[in-house]
C-alpha cells in the first residue's frame, strides 16, 4: 500500500472523500507515526550496520533508524559475538577499557554499541550489527510503506483512530484504537512466522558473563 491508498481508505471511511477536513499534511503525519509505531511494536524491519573498528575505541554510534539489537557478528567469518550487560561489565571489571584484543563481547548503551575487549587494531566493516529498524518516512502519494502488506490494514486502523479523534468523534476513535491494538497483537505473531524474521537472537544466547572472562 502506498500513501495515496492510505489517504483514500481513511477519508472514504470518514465520509471525507475529497479531503476537505482530512488534509494531506495531517494524514501524512498519521501515516508516518503509524508505520513507525507498528515497526517498533511488531519488529518487522531489520537493518545491518557495518562497524569500522578503530584501535583503542570501545564504543561506536548506531544508525538513526536503530530501534533494538538482534545480534552482532564478525562480518567475514560470521562468527557471533556475545551480548553482555553494560552495568554488569562495569561492576565486574571496572577497568575493562584497559583490556585490548579481538572483541568477543558487545553491549548497547544509549545510541551506541560497545565491544570488549577494546579493539587493538583498525579494520573496515570488521563487525556487523543486526538490528530492528524504523521504516523510511513516506512523503509523496506514490511512496510505498515499508511495513509488510499484512500490517497495512493495521495502519489504516491507526489512521482511522487518529482521524476520528481529529473529527471529535471520540466514541468511534475509541473503537478504532481498540481495533488497532488488537491487530497489532495479530501482526506480532505474523511477523514472528515470517521468513524474514531473524533466526538468531540474543535472548536465545547460552553465554553467561563471569568476571573471569575479563
Amino acid at each position: 500500500m502506498n500513501l495515496d491508498g492510505f489517504n483514500r481508505r481513511v477519508r472514504n471511511l470518514c465520509g471525507d472523500r475529497d479531503g476537505v477536513l482530512l488534509e494531506s499534511e495531517i494524514t501524512l503525519d498519521w501515516a508516518n507515526d503509524g508505520q513507525e509505531d507498528i515497526a517498533k511494536t511488531i519488529k518487522c524491519l531489520v537493518g545491518t550496520n557495518p562497524v569500522d573498528l578503530v584501535t583503542g575505541t570501545s564504543e561506536y554510534s548506531l544508525p538513526a533508524d536503530w530501534v533494538e539489537p538482534i545480534a552482532a557478528f564478525e562480518t567475514t567469518s560470521k562468527t557471533r559475538l556475545y551480548p553482555v550487560d553494560y552495568v554488569a561489565l562495569e561492576r565486574s571489571v571496572p577497568d575493562w577499557r584497559k583490556s585490548t584484543g579481538i572483541p568477543y563481547l558487545y553491549f548497547f548503551r544509549n545510541n551506541s554499541v560497545g565491544f570488549y575487549p577494546v579493539p587493538n587494531f583498525d579494520a573496515v566493516s570488521y563487525i556487523s550489527v543486526e538490528y530492528y529498524r524504523l521504516p523510511v518516512s513516506v512523503s509523496d502519494p506514490g511512496n510505498v510503506f515499508e511495513i509488510p502488506e499484512y500490517a497495512c490494514k493495521t495502519l489504516v486502523e491507526y489512521g482511522l483512530w487518529r482521524a476520528k479523534e481529529f473529527l471529535e468523534d471520540y466514541e468511534a476513535a475509541g473503537y478504532y484504537k481498540d481495533a488497532y491494538n488488537f491487530k497489532l497483537l495479530q501482526n506480532i505473531e505474523e511477523a514472528q512466522n515470517s521468513s524474514t524474521y531473524p533466526l538468531i537472537q540474543d535472548v536465545d544466547s547460552d553465554y553467561s558473563w563471569d568476571s573471569s572472562d575479563a
